[in-house]
C-alpha cells in the first residue's frame, strides 16, 4: 500500500468539507494532545473488502479483492458518503485481460497508484501475480482501457538481465504495494512475494531492492556500492518529490530509503527501526523497533507516517525522531462507539492512513474518518419527581454523545442564563439546593470534554416539597361496643406530613391488619367482629409514606342490641321513671333488664335497678337531686349458653330532675 506526497485536489476538497487540518512537520506536533479532539467515524461505502485507497481526481479509488473488483466513490456530504460505483473488473475471479477496464476479469486487486499526470491508475492485482494499468479514467471513465503492465499471471520472479528484464513477459510473485515517480512518471512495484522491488519505465523493469531472497544485509554498504539491498516482504512504497523511495521492509520490521545520487552507486539508509520485532519506544526512529509496517505516507512538512501492523499503532517519523501518533497497541479494531480518544484507542490491524482524513483497517474491513469530536447532542423526554429541596430528573440520553463520555448533567432554572452540575451521570440526575414550596421550570443539558451541550428543548416543572414520613400512632384509644362491631376513638398522631389516607386495625397484636370503615378522623368504626368474643385492638394510620406505627391495644366485646327504651320521666319529687318495651334477644335467653342511672356525661353510677321478672318494663329513681341531669342506661342480661351470661349493648337517654 502507497500514497505519494502529491496531495490531489479530491483532499482538499474534503479538508473543506470535514474542516479538518493535518498533523504538521516537527516531532513536538507529531505528538497528540491530551485530547486531540477527534473522533472516527465510519464511512458508509459499499465494500466486501477493503485493501487500499488512492485519490483518482475528484474521487477515491477502493481495491475491493474479495469481489475482484476497485470501486470509486466521489464523496458530497460530510460523511463522505456521495456517488459510488465499480471503476474496474467485471466481478468475476480471473487474470486480467487487456482492453475496456469496466470488462476485464481480476483475482485479488491490493495495492493502488495514481499517475495524476498521465490519468493512469496502476493495480497489483496480488492473486494474479500481475501489475496492469488504466488510462483515461478522469479523462474518459466510460472508456478506460486496462494494460499489462507487469507479470504473465504465473508466480515466478522476472530473469534480470544485466539489471533489466521486459515487464510484460516478466513473472511475479504476488505484489502488494505501488508508487508513482511524478517527476518522470515511472512505477514502483513491491514485488512481496519475491521479496523485492521494481522501478518500471513502461516496458523493462529494473531491481532496486531485493533478489528475490529474503534478507536483511546491507549490500548497498550502507550507502555507497553497486549491489541492490535485500528486503523480506516488503508490503508499502511511497516516492517523494526529492527523488527518494521510502519502503516499508515488511518482513525485516524496518523503513528505509533508497535513492541514487547521480553516480552509479546505490544509496540506502534504514529511516525506522532496528531490523528486529518489537514495540516501539519513542525518540530516535533507527534505535526504535518496529513490528511488520506495511504502509507508509508523507508527513505534510516533511517526515513519514508509518502504519505498524504488529503494534496496531500509527507512527510518525520527523527530524529522524519516532513518535506515536495513534493506537493504544491493542489489536481489537476500531471501535466507533468508543467514547475517548481516538488516537489514544483501539487500531487493530491499521494497514493506511491517508493523511490526512482516512484510515483502513484491511484485515477488519474497516475504512473509517477522521472528524471532529463534538459536544453531547441535547437530552430529551424529561421527567421530574420532588424531593426535600431537591428534585430527581429523567431523560432520554443524548442520541450523539459527540465521542467523548459524558463527564457530567447541568441543568438551568433561569432558561439558560446560569447553569449549575447535577448529581450523576446517567438517568436519573439530581438537582439539589432547591427551595421547598417553589416551582422550577427545569433543563438540562450533558457536557463532555470538548464542551457545554445543546440544552434541552422542553422544560419539565417541578415544586420541591418537604419530606413525608410515615404517621406517627394513634394514642388515647378508647373502644365502644356495637353489635359485630366496635367503634374506636383516638387522638391522632403526626400524619408524617401527607394526608392520612386511612386507618387500620389488628386484632392479633400487629400480625395482620384491616382497613377500618371509611373515615380518617376519630372515631373509626372496626365491623365484622363477633358478638360476646374480647378483642384487643391496634390501630395504625396510612399516608402516601406508608404504614405509621401502631397504637396500644383497647380491649372491647362487641354484644347484640338491647331492649329499646320508651321516654324517661322526671316525676316530683326528686325522681325519674325509666321505661322500656318488652325483650325477646336475638340470641339467647333473657334472664333479666338492668337500669343504670348515672351523672350525665361521665361513668359514675348514681342507682341501679334490676328487674325481678322477665315481664317487668319500668323502673323508677327516687331521691335524687333536684334540677340535676342524669344518663339513664337500659341493658339486658342474657344466657347464651350454660355458664355463659352476656349483657347486651345499652341504649341511653338524658333526663333533668324537676327544681
Amino acid at each position: 500500500m502507497s500514497v505519494t506526497r502529491r496531495f490531489p485536489k479530491i483532499l482538499v476538497v474534503l479538508a473543506l468539507l470535514l474542516g479538518l487540518t493535518a498533523v504538521t512537520g516537527s516531532p513536538a506536533s507529531a505528538v497528540p494532545p491530551t485530547d486531540s479532539g477527534r473522533r472516527l467515524f465510519p464511512v458508509p461505502v459499499q465494500r466486501s473488502s477493503i485493501d487500499t485507497v488512492v485519490a483518482v481526481g475528484q474521487q477515491f479509488a477502493l481495491s475491493d479483492p474479495v469481489a475482484h473488483v476497485v470501486r470509486g466513490w466521489a464523496p458530497e456530504n460530510a460523511d463522505l458518503s456521495g456517488t459510488e460505483g465499480v471503476l474496474v473488473g467485471n466481478g468475476s475471479s480471473g487474470l486480467p485481460v487487456a482492453g475496456p477496464a469496466i470488462s476485464s476479469p481480476m483475482i485479488s486487486p491490493t495495492g493502488l497508484a495514481y499517475d495524476e499526470q498521465s490519468d493512469i491508475l496502476y493495480i497489483a492485482d496480488t492473486g494474479a501475480n500481475m501489475v496492469v494499468a488504466v488510462s483515461g479514467l478522469v479523462r474518459d471513465s466510460g472508456n478506460a482501457q486496462l494494460s499489462i503492465v507487469a507479470g504473465t499471471g504465473v508466480a515466478g520472479s522476472p530473469n534480470f538481465s544485466l539489471f533489466a528484464a521486459f515487464g510484460s513477459t516478466s513473472n511475479l510473485y504476488g505484489p502488494r504495494a505501488l508508487a508513482v515517480n511524478n517527476n518522470n512518471g515511472h512505477l514502483y512495484i513491491a514485488d512481496t512475494g519475491n521479496n523485492s522491488v521494481y522501478e518500471s519505465d513502461g516496458p523493462f523493469l529494473y531491481p532496486v531492492v531485493g533478489l528475490g531472497v529474503a534478507q536483511n544485509d546491507i549490500n548497498c554498504n550502507n550507502g555507497q556500492g553497486l549491489f541492490v539491498p535485500s528486503a523480506s516482504g516488503p508490503r508499502g512504497l511511497v516516492y517523494d518529490e526529492d527523488d527518494k523511495l521510502y519502503i516499508a521492509d515488511t518482513g525485516n520490521h524496518r523503513v528505509m530509503v533508497h535513492y541514487w545520487d547521480g553516480d552509479v552507486f546505490c544509496h540506502y539508509e534504514t529511516i525506522a527501526g532496528t531490523g528486529v520485532a518489537g514495540a516501539v519506544t519513542q525518540g530516535s526512529a533507527t534505535d526504535s523497533k518496529l513490528s511488520a509496517p506495511v504502509s507508509i505516507g508523507s508527513v505534510y512538512g516533511g517526515g513519514l507516517y508509518i502504519a505498524d501492523e504488529g503494534n496496531h499503532q500509527l507512527l510518525a517519523v520527523v527530524s529522524g525522531q519516532l513518535v506515536v501518533v495513534a493506537g493504544s497497541g491493542s489489536a481489537d479494531p476500531i471501535d466507533f462507539n468508543s467514547t475517548t480518544d481516538p488516537l489514544t484507542g483501539s487500531f487493530g490491524s491499521i494497514s493506511q492512513f491517508l493523511l490526512p482524513f482516512l484510515l483502513v483497517d484491511s484485515t477488519n474491513n474497516i475504512l473509517a474518518r477522521v472528524g471532529d469530536a463534538t459536544a453531547p447532542t441535547k437530552p430529551t423526554a424529561l421527567s421530574a419527581t420532588p424531593g426535600d429541596g431537591s428534585a430527581s430528573v429523567s431523560f432520554t440520553a443524548p442520541t450523539d454523545n459527540g465521542g467523548r463520555a459524558i463527564t457530567k448533567y447541568q441543568y438551568t432554572t433561569d432558561d439558560g442564563s446560569t447553569w449549575t452540575d447535577a448529581v450523576g451521570t446517567t438517568s436519573p440526575v439530581t438537582l439539589s439546593g432547591l427551595t421547598n414550596g417553589t416551582n422550577y421550570s427545569i433543563k438540562l443539558r450533558a457536557v463532555n470534554s470538548i464542551g457545554d451541550g445543546d440544552a434541552s428543548t422542553t422544560a419539565v416543572s417541578v415544586t420541591p416539597v418537604s419530606p413525608v414520613s410515615v404517621p406517627a400512632a394513634p394514642t388515647s384509644l378508647v373502644a365502644t361496643a356495637g353489635n359485630g362491631s366496635a367503634s374506636i376513638a383516638f387522638t391522632a398522631g403526626s400524619d408524617g406530613g401527607a394526608a392520612i389516607s386511612k386507618y387500620q386495625y389488628s386484632t392479633d397484636g400487629g400480625t395482620t391488619w384491616a382497613d377500618a370503615d371509611a373515615g380518617t378522623t376519630s372515631p373509626v368504626t372496626v365491623s365484622g367482629l363477633t358478638n360476646f368474643t374480647a378483642y384487643n385492638v391496634k390501630l395504625r394510620a396510612v399516608n402516601s409514606a406508608g404504614d405509621g406505627a401502631a397504637s396500644s391495644s383497647v380491649s372491647v366485646t362487641p354484644a347484640i342490641a338491647g331492649p329499646t327504651s320508651c321516654s324517661a320521666i322526671a316525676r316530683p319529687p326528686r325522681r325519674i321513671q325509666t321505661c322500656w318495651n318488652l325483650f325477646t334477644p336475638s340470641q339467647g335467653s333473657l334472664i333479666r333488664v338492668r337500669t343504670e342511672l348515672y351523672l350525665a356525661g361521665t361513668n359514675t353510677v348514681v342507682r341501679t335497678c334490676v328487674s325481678t321478672q322477665v315481664l317487668q318494663t319500668s323502673c323508677v329513681f327516687a331521691a335524687l337531686e333536684r334540677n340535676t341531669a342524669y344518663d339513664v342506661r337500659v341493658r339486658a342480661r342474657i344466657r347464651i349458653a350454660p355458664r355463659k351470661e352476656f349483657f347486651t349493648l345499652a341504649t341511653t337517654q338524658r333526663v333533668t330532675t324537676l327544681p
